[in-house]
């Protein structure tokens, strides 16, 4: 279906990472959703009318809020494929997160009304008349829900859209809920012992915590998250196979949604290298991360003395201390300044969130240390937030 789909309503189907083609397929998502949500409710006010059902017209409302998210949808996907323009330099790719976050809001929305509406029929029971029509309906409002979660995973899956899948966790979540209330209808109607609000409590129950759980995991990405490990090590390896580069540090990595992905980096050279030869080297790997990894790539270079056997030796005890005060520790850009009275050792230590130590504390870790030393010197260090894990380099 979703080829069928695809290659009625959308050119160049296939190339997907293309971004026009994939808010394309968002759109189409859009459409489906809002087509098939609005034949689902219509439907289901028809059986909750004819059964005089609160159950059954609280999940028609449902679908017809499903088919609100599926407008929220196409308009978040139509606004992410817009262009950079000079209020928004990184154009407007995050609006996908938006559009995802709004799914997910309407869900805890509908989870909470079908709680009070469940919990009041539990008080307050109804007398309900369920015809085979009924049951009927019920039963093909499941088998619909159930192919749309399953396009909307397809879809989701096909071209990496969080808020697709999202609004396919939502279908699913739709397929449990009618199946609970087609499940009390029939008890009702063998035993005539009503179930229909318990049944709906659990099922609101379970759609409040996915539609918590869909927030947090739209919200995350415009908050701002690690970046993927094997984004970090595909940048990384590219930099390093680089036979001039000595290391790289400080590499931090934006996302602004699909596409739309920033970093930076120093790299670490070797002082004695033809500064212009490693300039040209430095512009090729900012051209292959665009190329390779979709990834527009800024690296500041950083000069390593290696000629001077004096710095090379202390800038190796030091590394040695960082990791005696913590393994998680990593030391860069080492330089000594000799003066009339001390030598001032200066360098960056990254300190990971996972480490209970402070700043302060590091510091005098460090200041005991060079205290054994022979000769005076002072430390200076420049402490480094984590933002990207890089491991031993």
């Amino acid at each position: 279906m979703i080829n069928f789909l695809a290659r009625l309503f959308i050119r160049d189907y296939r190339d997907v990472e293309d971004r026009r083609v994939r808010s394309d397929y968002g759109k189409m998502s859009g459409y489906v959703g809002i087509g098939s949500n609005i034949l689902l409710f219509a439907i289901k006010l028809l059986a909750g009318i004819l059964s005089n059902s609160v159950a059954i017209i609280a999940d028609a409302v449902n679908n017809l809020m499903d088919s609100m998210s599926s407008i929220v949808t196409v308009v978040g996907f139509k606004v992410s494929a817009k262009p950079a323009d000079e209020d928004h330099p990184f154009g407007h790719a995050r609006s996908e997160y938006i559009a995802g976050m709004i799914v997910a809001f309407v869900i805890l929305v509908v989870g909470a009304e079908l709680f009070t509406n469940s919990f009041h029929k539990i008080l307050y029971p109804t007398g309900e008349k369920f015809e085979n029509i009924v049951f009927a309906i019920l039963i093909v409002s499941i088998l619909i829900k159930l192919w749309q979660s399953s396009f909307y995973y397809k879809v989701g899956k096909l071209v990496d859209s969080e808020t697709i899948i999202a609004t396919g966790t939502d279908s699913r979540n739709d397929v449990i809920s009618t199946l609970a209330v087609l499940i009390g209808a029939i008890i009702m109607k063998i035993t005539s012992v009503d179930l229909d609000g318990y049944f709906g409590v659990g099922v609101a129950i379970f759609i409040i915590v996915s539609g918590i759980s869909l927030f947090k995991d739209t919200i995350s990405p415009l908050l701002g998250v690690m970046p993927s490990k094997e984004m970090v090590k595909s940048l990384k390896d590219l930099i390093m196979e680089q036979k001039c580069i000595l290391g790289i540090h400080d590499m931090v990595i934006h996302n602004y949604g699909y596409g739309e992905t920033y970093a930076t980096v120093h790299v670490e050279v070797a002082n004695t290298c033809n500064f212009v030869d490693i300039h040209d080297v430095i512009d090729n790997i900012e051209k292959d991360a665009k190329d390779k990894l979709g990834v527009s790539l800024v690296i500041h270079m950083d000069p390593v003395i290696v000629d001077d056997p004096e710095v090379v030796e202390m800038s190796k005890r030091i590394k040695k201390i960082t990791k005696e005060i913590d393994e998680k520790l990593s030391m860069h850009d080492f330089r000594m300044v000799k003066g009339n009275t001390h030598t001032n050792l200066i360098f960056d230590v990254v300190v990971p969130t996972e480490i209970n130590l402070s700043n302060e504390e590091i510091l005098e870790k460090y200041k005991g240390y060079v205290k054994e030393f022979e000769g005076k010197y002072y430390v200076v260090i420049n402490f480094d937030n984590n933002y990207v894990p890089l491991g031993a380099h």
